[in-house]
């Protein structure tokens, strides 16, 4: 249970916990959904629910592999797919060009339509300790953009649902992955 007081407004929060079991498992998936207002409160459609995920810490590592299908960013760290679908029910893989080691645009349909651009940065220095996911799409397709550190066989999939405007991204947790 959510409580404001009279007049109050502003963001709550829900702490969740859980146990590390050591055994190599799928990220488990779960829905928040707000619902039930009472005295006067109004959630808004767009912001009453909520997806997020538990991650697996007990991965393999793997190889990067670059390819038509991913890229790879931070000397072949992190390994980066992107798969997206049209209202017309078109299906692909999103391409990449590398900027640099850190950062790449992502395209779709033409080479000279950016879709995205993506950039993880090391922050493995005090007090972060992780490595941040930043991204910005310019489109309301349907995709799911997966980051998988090679070294530590952690993923994560950032989704946008078919006909909604990509909101940007700024991860600076999931990849407390340094050592």
């Amino acid at each position: 249970t959510l409580t404001w007081g009279r007049g109050e407004g502003g963001i709550q929060e829900i702490a969740l916990s859980w146990i590390d079991d050591g055994v190599e498992e799928e990220a488990e998936i779960w829905q928040l959904r707000l619902e039930n207002e009472r005295g006067g409160v109004e959630i808004a459609e767009d912001r009453g629910e909520a997806m997020f995920s538990i991650l697996d810490d007990d991965g393999e590592t793997l190889t990067c592999v670059e390819g038509g299908d991913s890229f790879c960013l931070q000397d072949g760290r992190f390994q980066i797919e992107v798969t997206w679908r049209t209202r017309d029910g078109q299906t692909g893989k999103g391409r990449a060009e590398t900027l640099s080691d850190a950062s790449a645009v992502v395209w779709f349909f033409n080479p000279d339509n950016a879709e995205m651009l993506i950039k993880v940065l090391d922050a493995c220095v005090e007090p972060f300790d992780a490595y941040w996911v930043f991204f910005a799409a310019t489109t309301n397709v349907d995709y799911t953009l997966t980051v998988t550190d090679t070294a530590s066989g952690v993923s994560k999939s950032y989704n946008n649902l078919l006909g909604r405007a990509a909101l940007p991204v700024q991860d600076t947790f999931t990849f407390q992955t340094c050592q």
